[in-house]
């Protein structure tokens, strides 16, 4: 399965210590941003030391970890790389009751704010409900009409 992973594809991770915290099953992500000389994936991600990139190995020492793929074109996929990375080392939104770009990223509002470069909303659940608040989750994006599931990289 990892060699069949693409640029742009969506990772979802259960990481069981944000349980309590963050609504349903997936409770992080990243997005594929491309390889290294070694063909090792590398993410995109905001967790509290704020934006940044990671090994593909590291992100799947987190827990299960579950793939996402939109059916874009490479155009579409380099335009949502290329913001994410222009936020590279911006700091952590700790306000992830509410979603917006004010500069400030949790993990799922990186990855909604940049499909939304390319006119494509996530967010499964917009707009106020009990379990997401304003927010959007993880979950929410794993749950998107957008997204097709590919399969599971560590169960």
């Amino acid at each position: 399965m990892v060699n069949e992973l693409k640029k742009g594809d969506i990772l979802f991770s259960h990481i069981f210590t944000y349980d309590n915290i963050i609504p349903g099953y997936w409770t992080h992500q990243g997005i594929i941003i491309g390889f290294d000389e070694n063909n090792i994936a590398k993410v995109i991600e905001s967790t509290t030391s704020g934006v940044r990139i990671v090994d593909l190995n590291f992100f799947l020492t987190r827990g299960s970890v579950g793939i996402g793929r939109l059916d874009l074109n490479d155009s579409q996929i380099q335009t949502v790389i290329d913001w994410a990375k222009s936020k590279l080392d911006y700091e952590f939104d700790w306000q992830w009751l509410t979603k917006n770009d004010d500069n400030k990223y949790y993990c799922s509002e990186l990855i909604w704010l940049a499909y939304k470069q390319i006119g494509i909303d996530l967010d499964s659940n917009p707009g106020f409900n009990w379990k997401y608040i304003y927010s959007v989750s993880p979950q929410e994006i794993y749950d998107s009409n957008n997204i097709k599931i590919i399969g599971l990289l560590k169960n």
